[in-house]
């Protein structure tokens, strides 16, 4: 859905101006109900959200194989999240499953885990973004946008599979809240509920708006983008995303092994870094060949870091108040973003094709000293949880 589905509204006429607002309206509903079920999910366990979440994913994805209407297509996009789901993740319920993830896992262990549930969601985005890439296969037969439809069979089919495996994956209750009056051995030692300082979190959280709104601008909507600027389709743009994908997933990996050596920080800084050059770069590319290979530099480099950025934030939070804070964190993040897409849509629409990336790089700049300067300090005094 990251390559097809913002191609498909283009090839039945929407503008980038409407496109990128409809892309921008999953995002604040996306962030309004990560508050709502992130509070819900610590009081009534993860596992319910989830299965109902993947089993909605699962009927309304099937509107856009039988309805063009707006009205339709909208319902789609903003229940499944269609073209918005950058990192593979669950949605409005990522809190959930990430607060699920932890109930077992040692702390010491989450940043290479953690990395290495986003690694499995990459390759999957991968194999995707590469499937969306066979449509020419059955252009002969399903003409315009029709050669569109098909694929939305795999969001329904895989997410109905991922309702089934939820349902028998063990954990995902209600935690325990433990009183005030009386201190009780938490699954991490460290967490009390009396003691706990919220405000590295809403440092955290401030950071995160300058690094939202950026990957609004520039992810969501770059399939779009290619289209715009070098005309090419799904036969060119799948091949790319899924080598993309698989390469973060990898890096992913790699940066899960390398927060145990020199931390969750420096691992963070050090890639997005790296990753922010390439973003400076990408709007020069003179070709669609210069261009793809820029932007999987810059996929690469920024997302490989999505595990080790949550594992970090998993840190700041008790564990009473999981899910909560992880929606928090998220939020912070998805809120911002989720202006993204429209303010570029309208740039792109107005041939500004360069501006979109510039703005974006700048902030995520400003992202990158205030992540350094907050929270290096923070890590090494052991503040953080360990």
């Amino acid at each position: 859905m990251i390559v097809s589905f913002t191609l498909y509204l283009h090839n039945l006429g929407w503008k980038g101006g409407a496109i990128g607002l409809l892309l921008s309206a999953g995002g604040l509903l996306n962030a309004a109900l990560s508050l709502l079920f992130g509070a819900l999910a610590d009081r009534y366990g993860a596992r319910i959200f989830l299965i109902i979440h993947q089993t909605i994913v699962s009927f309304t994805s099937l509107l856009p194989l039988f309805f063009i209407h707006p009205f339709f297509l909208g319902l789609a996009a903003l229940t499944a999240n269609l073209g918005r789901g950058q990192n593979g993740a669950a949605g409005p319920f990522a809190s959930a499953e990430s607060s699920w993830l932890a109930e077992t896992l040692p702390v010491k262990e989450r940043g290479s885990v953690y990395s290495l549930n986003a690694a499995i969601g990459f390759f999957g985005m991968g194999a995707g973004a590469l499937l969306s890439g066979l449509l020419p296969l059955w252009q002969t037969i399903l003409h315009g946008s029709q050669a569109y439809r098909p694929l939305f069979l795999l969001p329904s089919v895989g997410s109905a599979i991922c309702a089934i495996l939820l349902s028998k994956t063990p954990g995902g209750v209600p935690h325990k809240i433990f009183s005030s009056s009386k201190l009780e051995v938490m699954t991490d030692s460290s967490e009390k509920s009396n003691s706990f300082s919220y405000r590295p979190l809403i440092l955290l959280c401030t950071t995160n708006a300058f690094n939202g709104i950026a990957i609004g601008m520039t992810s969501p909507l770059i399939a779009y983008w290619f289209a715009a600027k070098f005309h090419a389709g799904p036969s060119l743009i799948g091949p790319v995303l899924s080598i993309t994908f698989i390469l973060t997933g990898l890096s992913s990996l790699f940066t899960g092994t390398l927060t145990k050596r020199i931390g969750l920080i420096s691992s963070i800084v050090s890639a997005r870094l790296l990753g922010l050059v390439m973003l400076i770069a990408l709007p020069l590319a003179p070709t669609y060949n210069i261009a793809a290979i820029l932007y999987m530099l810059r996929s690469t480099f920024s997302r490989g870091t999505a595990g080790a950025r949550q594992a970090f934030a998993l840190s700041l939070i008790p564990v009473h108040r999981r899910a909560l804070g992880i929606s928090l964190n998220n939020v912070s993040s998805q809120l911002p973003s989720a202006i993204g897409p429209w303010i570029t849509g309208l740039l792109i629409q107005n041939s500004h094709l360069s501006l979109p990336f510039y703005i974006a790089a700048g902030l995520q700049a400003i992202y990158l000293i205030l992540y350094t300067l907050l929270f290096r300090k923070l890590e090494s005094d052991d503040i953080v949880e360990k």
